[in-house]
């Protein structure tokens, strides 16, 4: 008799959220096909990610060629910082249009996030892309409960902005996971911040 451990797989999926990634997916591809690129320019993403006030390079990061015959590298195993400070991003094609922090102590609530979208981002929008406004902004988002909320839903229609669902369980189409934040959090790392 052995003993193994157990193997990590993919969350799986059932036919109904397999159906809802696709119904996604095409809601997405229709306007695409018909207005190309221009679609593409109005849409604006928003996610959080926790971003630590040092963040020490990966091991595999730090991998290096090395001669068959010498011995590996030694590294110092080093601690994420135990400080950190939750950011909101809000970003388009050319770069992020808001960086919110989230004060010490407070949660990301359905109120919290109505007052960045009113009185934050949609200042913002106006300011670094005023043709945006007059053409109509997408807002892209994930599943969180408090960007779900009704309350949440009324801001960006009194705000007229178009709102892409995100299909539940499906972290791998949420672009800013796969871009922003690895490219963000790759440029951080190693650096020292204090505050």
């Amino acid at each position: 008799m052995t003993k193994v451990c157990s193997r990590w797989v993919p969350y799986l999926l059932t036919s109904d959220q397999r159906h809802e990634r696709v119904q996604a997916c095409e809601e997405l591809w229709a306007p695409y096909s018909i207005e190309d690129n221009d679609f593409l320019f109005r849409i604006i993403t928003g996610d959080e990610s926790w971003m630590y006030f040092y963040q020490p390079e990966s091991k595999q990061s730090s991998k290096q060629w090395t001669r068959a015959d010498s011995p590996p590298p030694t590294k110092l195993k080093q601690e994420m910082s135990a400080n950190k400070v939750l950011y909101s991003f809000f970003w388009y094609h050319k770069g992020i249009i808001l960086k919110k922090p989230t004060p010490a102590g407070v949660t990301i609530t359905k109120t919290y996030y109505a007052n960045i979208l009113e009185n934050e981002l949609h200042p913002e929008v106006k300011k670094q892309r005023r043709g945006l406004i007059s053409t109509g902004v997408i807002l892209q988002y994930g599943n969180a409960p408090a960007h779900t909320s009704h309350l949440v839903f009324s801001t960006i229609h009194k705000l007229k902005y178009e709102l892409f669902r995100h299909a539940s369980y499906s972290p791998d189409l949420a672009n800013t996971d796969y871009f922003l934040f690895p490219v963000l959090k790759d440029h951080l790392k190693e650096r020292h911040y204090n505050d």
